[in-house]
């Protein structure tokens, strides 16, 4: 379970290492999060966020478990192989929890039809990047079913793709020199940035009650907004609308 602590540990870490990361082979392209500590804060709230589906209950200790040896004060060299796959490993559940958050209201996209779709709480890690609920074996002819999570083009595609590819060559990372060990725990942690910054509004308008509470404000003002009144002789629009923007966007 995350604490104080490993938090605190885990912003640091993202400010000084992980501002920006590089396309995984082709390190001259990156990707630089406009707002590296606000995702870390993002994403240590969504992991405690409490929802009603037994298969990922076990995401937020599994994610802080795996990362810890990362964020040790002395560097524990022989875990980091270890860590790194476990990270990779829950990546899966993650992009899960956001799916969830996402399509839990639709059932044919979330659960499956128990015909053609096995539902995203069954899809393949492969599928969820790419924004495919996974078919059963009877319906490999039925129609694609969209349920994008993530934007998987380009460098974030290739970024997402490398985490895949760790999760799945299980122990091969313990052939791995400590800076590709490094260069692949720094890939693996920004594919759960990305996945937050792909999808930060709609967490934080199911997460953060205030987030909901100013939406609401928002939307009462653009329906003020569109009448008029008399002032001093004179129509003038109702301008709350913009200063209410900005109270979201200063939020957090």
């Amino acid at each position: 379970m995350e604490t104080t602590h490993s938090y605190e540990r885990l912003k640091k870490f993202v400010k000084h290492e992980l501002s920006q990361v590089e396309k995984p082979g082709n390190p001259g392209q990156v990707h630089r999060f406009t707002d590296p500590e606000r995702l870390v804060k993002v994403l240590s709230d969504l992991l405690a966020f409490p929802v009603d589906e037994p298969t990922i209950q076990r995401l937020e200790p599994s994610f802080w478990n795996a990362i810890e040896p990362l964020l040790a004060e002395d560097l524990p060299v022989r875990s980091l192989p270890d860590c790194v796959e476990k990270l990779a490993a829950t990546l899966e559940s993650f992009l899960k929890k956001i799916a969830f958050i996402r399509y839990r209201t639709d059932t044919l996209r979330w659960s499956g039809d128990g015909a053609n779709y096995v539902g995203i709480v069954n899809t393949t890690m492969a599928d969820l990047i790419r924004g495919f609920v996974g078919k059963s074996k009877a319906g490999e002819s039925a129609p694609d079913l969209l349920a994008p999570i993530v934007d998987c083009r380009g460098t974030k595609g290739a970024i997402y793709g490398k985490a895949r590819e760790v999760r799945n060559n299980v122990h091969r990372a313990q052939d791995y020199s400590l800076a590709e060990i490094i260069a692949l725990a720094r890939t693996v942690l920004a594919s759960y940035l990305l996945a937050i910054e792909d999808n930060k509004l709609v967490i934080e308008q199911t997460i953060y009650p205030q987030y909901r509470y100013l939406q609401k404000v928002v939307e009462a003002f653009r329906s003020w907004e569109r009448q008029y009144i008399e002032l001093e002789g004179q129509e003038e629009k109702w301008g709350c609308i913009e200063r209410a923007d900005r109270e979201i966007e200063s939020f957090g």
